[in-house]
């Protein structure tokens, strides 16, 4: 039985007694007035991110006169909790889920006791005060268990927010690739294309136009996102970066296997999921997108900086740009690679293969609870608001920052290719962790050796999910490579000022190259004063 979305209504006539309609049931997708909204708030930046909380309020004003999604008032905004939130249950509905367990308890419980009757077991045994005490307390323990079953089930049936294809959530900025090496069944990968640069440099406050629309562009710019993101990480950046560079300019933010709105590959093709696939998965991307003759620029964020590494690699030929944003990439030495650990003998073979088939067996009989940990809490925006908040080193994020995060929730199997993408992460890799960061730092280095390559290395002071240590670690490793700490920053420094951001790529981009080394931002005020400090240059 399909989810499904409440039809919209005010607050003040939202009955508790009152069930969703036939429209809502009947909702395939999502209307394109509502993306458009969406995306317009996701995507602010600088002034218009100031402005988008009135525009929201004024759109949920109109909205909420309509009857919901179909709404004209859609046209200038949308309400979020029509789209993520469980909905709320009715007083009957109420009324059943709590009598409902309490009868059949109630049953369970007279029958029991009618058995005992016939069996002459009713007279209490020695001790018997202790025995009714214990018999209350599990009869407590399955009163309370039974109504947590009922409401758990009730919510995820009946009332569970509505899924939708990747296609019927696109948005206008949306792009769904086939995958040149998959086959005909191999889903495709959602992309968020635009273009801009060239003419559009002189009018900032721009939008950025349609990928079809604008002519050859000179560069691409391909961004991979970090853990728990999408390609909408980066709407803000690319459309401020689209108002300021010189030359014309294709934007490719790709989603991973497992994120954003790519469709979700089957269980049986879980390998799709691993590090490797994701790479491939990247070059392919760049590959189709990429005209001939377009300068290549590789952009990565933490876990997105390995996806960064292997398709710079592929960019050739010619020289090419590669900036990463907080790499979640750890080496302790430069140099080859470091060798798997893997066990000698039969038996030590035996015994490995036993492990590990015992951790895929754990991983698939805890999946259950896992589906209900995401359904509870990944769908949760509280979970949302503290974690972006901790990784964003702010107080709290606003209502665009929200958005781009949840978005992807609204896509069919989200929660599976989730759990795929886990599994295919602990089992499924034919390298460790430690040899695919010793790899993408070796083809890094070897790039940069090569003069191939151009490597710039962004990293905040305040970042609580990756210390900045590690970028001047692993600016050392790369010949040339240069870090910009920016003080005050978070993990997200792209996201938490857009423009600013835009203005230290620019440069990088366009600008003629900086001596290798570490430099340090002022994050609070190099947007007003445009000041860098160099720390050494080492």
């Amino acid at each position: 039985r399909p989810p499904r979305v409440r039809a919209g209504r005010s607050s003040t006539a939202r009955s508790s007694l009152a069930l969703p309609s036939d429209a809502d049931r009947a909702e395939a997708a999502l209307a394109p007035a509502t993306a458009a909204a969406a995306y317009e708030l996701m995507s602010a930046t600088g002034s218009s991110r100031a402005a988008a909380p009135e525009a929201q309020a004024k759109a949920e004003a109109e909205t909420k006169a309509g009857p919901g999604f179909a709404a004209a008032g859609e046209a200038t905004g949308f309400q979020t909790s029509r789209l993520f939130n469980y909905r709320r249950a009715s007083l009957l509905e109420a009324a059943a889920l709590t009598l409902a367990p309490v009868a059949a308890v109630a049953v369970a419980q007279l029958l029991r006791l009618r058995r005992a009757a016939e069996r002459q077991l009713l007279d209490a045994p020695a001790g018997g005060a202790v025995t009714t005490a214990w018999e209350a307390v599990a009869l407590a323990l399955q009163l309370l268990g039974s109504l947590v079953v009922s409401w758990a089930v009730h919510a995820e049936v009946c009332r569970r927010p509505r899924r939708y294809r990747p296609q019927d959530v696109a948005l206008p900025d949306s792009r769904f690739v086939q995958r040149a090496g998959g086959a005909g069944d191999a889903p495709p990968v959602h992309c968020l294309v635009t273009e801009g640069g060239g003419a559009a440099a002189a009018r900032p406050s721009a939008k950025i136009q349609p990928a079809e629309s604008a002519a050859a562009p000179m560069r691409v710019m391909h961004f991979s996102h970090g853990f728990g993101a999408s390609s909408l990480s980066f709407a803000p950046m690319m459309r401020a970066l689209g108002g300021r560079l010189a030359a014309a300019t294709r934007f490719v933010a790709q989603d991973a296997a497992g994120f954003g709105m790519s469709e979700r590959p089957p269980a049986a093709a879980w390998r799709d999921y691993s590090h490797e696939a994701q790479i491939a998965q990247g070059k392919e991307v760049l590959a189709a997108l990429r005209p001939p003759g377009a300068e290549a620029v590789v952009c990565g964020h933490s876990m997105g900086s390995f996806t960064a590494a292997g398709v710079a690699e592929a960019a050739g030929p010619g020289r090419r740009k590669v900036v990463l944003i907080a790499p979640a990439i750890y080496c302790r030495k430069p140099g080859g690679a470091r060798e798997q650990v893997r066990p000698r003998g039969p038996i030590a073979r035996l015994l490995w293969g036993a492990a590990t088939a015992a951790g895929k067996l754990c991983f698939l009989a805890a999946s259950p609870l896992l589906y209900f940990a995401l359904w509870r809490i990944v769908g949760n925006e509280r979970f949302w608001a503290r974690g972006l908040a901790l990784a964003f080193a702010r107080d709290k994020v606003d209502e665009g920052t929200l958005l781009r995060y949840r978005w992807q929730s609204l896509t069919r199997r989200w929660d599976t290719g989730m759990l795929l993408m886990l599994y295919a992460r602990l089992f499924g890799h034919t390298e460790s962790v430690a040899q695919l960061m010793d790899r993408a730092v070796a083809e890094l280095a070897e790039l940069a050796a090569r003069g191939d390559a151009d490597v710039l290395i962004l990293h905040g002071t305040k970042d609580g999910v990756l210390p900045a240590s590690n970028s001047r670690r692993l600016q050392r490793f790369i010949p040339g490579a240069r870090l910009l700490e920016l003080k005050g920053a978070g993990h997200c420094p792209h996201e938490e000022d857009p423009e600013q951001f835009a203005d230290l790529v620019r440069a990088f981009l366009e600008e003629p190259p900086q001596p290798a080394g570490v430099a340090e931002i002022d994050w609070l005020r190099a947007g007003k004063e445009g000041k860098a400090v160099a720390k050494s240059d080492g």
